[in-house]
Order: C-alpha cells, then sequence, then structure tokens
C-alpha cells in the first residue's frame, strides 16, 4: 500500500517539502 502524503519541516531557516 503506497500512501501519498506532503510533509514539510523547516530547518536552519528553510522550508523543506517533501512529497512522499
Amino acid at each position: 500500500v503506497v500512501d501519498h502524503t506532503t510533509h514539510s519541516f523547516k530547518k536552519n531557516g528553510v522550508v523543506y517539502t517533501i512529497d512522499d
């Protein structure tokens, strides 16, 4: 089962978005 979700987090003042 593949669950498609979008995660975002902030590190060192940079916002990262991950499409997993």
